[in-house]
């Protein structure tokens, strides 16, 4: 009759749940230093293509917006990168723009709106990172309250969220 050895069962199990810990632990870590290296925007078109960062896109972060949606409860604050910091950025002033969304949803943001309400690619609202379930990496945000447009159904077609890559459009 076969024994079984109880004891070497409990170690293997033992080791192996060591090993898929360590594993695990492993994972998180590249993963976490995956997030801040991994590309968040690609801007292409008339321009060399380039690749953002979430780390480039706060260090190019030039303005603040606080204003109404109406996707959004009262007032909330926003911080990206302006559309002229972008296009100055890129060396291509005087530039129209087309956001295109996670969804392949794009809207173009023309070179008369970029002089005028100098929207922002949002990164953060409030203190927060955008995040996907929340219209984010990146959303277009204008300045609605500051210009009392909040109810310019154009300038909303313009506030593209989820915004993965920019257009450079020749003028």
């Amino acid at each position: 009759m076969a024994t079984i050895d109880i004891a070497a069962i409990t170690r293997s199990h033992e080791n192996r749940t060591l090993h898929v810990a360590l594993l695990a632990a492993i994972f998180l870590v590249l993963l976490g230093g995956r997030v801040e290296a991994r590309t968040m925007l690609t801007v292409s078109g008339d321009v060399t293509k380039q690749t953002f960062t979430r780390t480039q896109l706060i260090q190019l972060a030039d303005r603040t917006i606080k204003t109404q949606t109406p996707w959004t409860e009262e007032e909330q604050v926003f911080l990206g990168v302006s559309a002229q910091k972008l296009l100055e950025t890129l060396n291509k002033p005087a530039h129209s723009l087309k956001a295109y969304a996670l969804n392949d949803y794009w809207a173009v943001i023309p070179t008369d709106d970029i002089n005028k309400y100098n929207p922002i690619f949002a990164i953060k609202k409030n203190g927060d990172w955008m995040r996907i379930r929340d219209k984010g990496p990146i959303w277009v945000i204008y300045p609605l309250s500051a210009f009392n447009q909040l109810d310019n159904e154009v300038l909303h077609s313009r506030m593209a969220w989820q915004v993965n890559r920019i257009e450079v459009l020749k003028e």
